[in-house]
């Protein structure tokens, strides 16, 4: 009999909620498609049977809290040194700060538990509105899914135009931090393997890359401190795997919440957080702030789907004992 579990139940509002459980392994996520397909809700059993939550909570998830979707741009865009726009083919279209879905509704095509775990699967597909600031035919669609304790989030982008379509896709993950709310925050510790971050000007990319001193690296992992942080971090190094592994890990729990992904999928990493702030956020993202424009330097540029193809990733999220 499968230990793996999906329930839907409503919010106040009326949304639908889809609740996955891996009951073995004692993890449980939460996926609101209506509200941007947000993983609203992130939780873990620890070794004394209580329910540690993993993400910071929020009341609408277009704000901070849970894990919202990037698309189709990740931070901001900028034309004519004018934020939140871009240019294509001669006109000027508006963009906010990491793109639309995660305002919108999204569709919910498959839910399922099985011996091959828990999944939701939601999708978007373009509209009349959306192609008023994105004037591009797509699809997206996600995957959540629980298996073996571990959280998997799989996208496919489809390009069903005429012509090259140019995004990116990130997620914005609020890790609790620390996982308990008396804990503290400065004895917790990051790993990011990196040496470098990316320059920004008026919140958009260079293109040039600048070394970290290595005293101030999260490679070993190293304490957050009273640091504040927006970084955007360049030329992950990968294991042997191809794969990068990020992760906050909190010593007075003992656990650590590690994000993991494929390094050429994934070129840009961001860390944001403060000492005000409860949690850090640790975003995998495509491609760097910026890159939507057809005017944009060749080596900044967003990916770029070709007429009638597709592109995936995954990332995958594990709590494990540190």
């Amino acid at each position: 009999m499968s230990h793996y579990r999906c329930a839907e139940g409503r919010l106040a509002t009326g949304e639908r909620e889809f609740r996955l459980v891996d009951e073995a392994a004692g993890v449980d996520i939460t996926v609101i498609p209506d509200q941007g397909a947000v993983w609203s809700a992130f939780g873990a059993r620890d070794e004394s049977g209580n329910r540690m939550e993993l993400f910071h909570p929020a009341e609408h998830f277009t704000y901070p809290g849970g894990s919202p979707v990037l698309f189709p741009v990740t931070g901001r865009s900028a034309c004519d040194g004018e934020l939140g726009f871009y240019r294509h083919r001669g006109t000027r279209y508006p963009m906010p700060i990491h793109g639309f879905a995660r305002d919108l509704p999204w569709d919910v095509e498959d839910v399922a538990a099985d011996e091959a775990g828990a999944r939701i699967t939601c999708s978007l597909q373009d509209t009349e509105e959306t192609r008023r600031v994105y004037p591009y035919a797509f699809r997206i669609a996600l995957t959540y899914r629980i298996r073996e304790g571990a959280v998997s989030v799989e996208a496919a982008v489809e390009n069903p135009g005429e012509e090259p379509l140019p995004f990116h896709l990130g997620y914005h993950p609020y890790f609790r931090v620390p996982i308990r709310p008396d804990g503290d925050r400065t004895r917790c510790l990051m790993r990011v393997p990196s040496f470098a971050t990316w320059e920004l000007e008026n919140l958009c990319a260079t293109g040039r890359q600048v070394p970290i001193d290595p005293r101030e690296a999260f490679e070993p992992e190293r304490a957050l401190g009273d640091e504040t942080m927006d970084r955007v971090f360049a030329a992950l190094r990968p294991d042997e795997g191809g794969q990068v592994r990020c992760w906050v890990h909190d010593p007075e729990t003992g656990y650590a919440i590690e994000v993991e992904f494929d390094a050429r999928e994934f070129p840009v990493f961001v860390v944001f957080t403060s000492p005000e702030a409860p949690y850090a956020c640790l975003e995998p993202w495509t491609g760097l702030p910026g890159g939507l424009g057809d005017d944009t330097p060749s080596g900044q540029r967003a990916q770029r789907v070709p007429p009638g193809g597709r592109v995936e990733n995954t990332v995958r999220v594990r709590v494990r004992r540190a």
